[in-house]
């Protein structure tokens, strides 16, 4: 499974953590898109956090 991380701004960091805020995976991209691939993930529930040079996000990702 991957995500893709489109954005309008210059994307600094991308961290995908686990609920007891453990990060899993931490990329830092170069493009103003990014693929992050989950594919090793095991099923549960994770937090990702994506942050650009303007902004914040973030998002709750459930893998099944």
């Amino acid at each position: 499974m991957n995500i893709k991380v489109q954005n309008t701004e210059l994307l600094t960091k991308v961290r995908v953590f686990d609920l007891s805020g453990r990060v899993i995976i931490e990329s830092e991209p170069s493009p103003i898109n990014t693929i992050v691939d989950l594919a090793n993930l095991e099923t549960n529930i994770y937090i990702m956090e994506i942050i650009s040079d303007k902004n914040r996000e973030i998002k709750k990702i459930l893998k099944h």
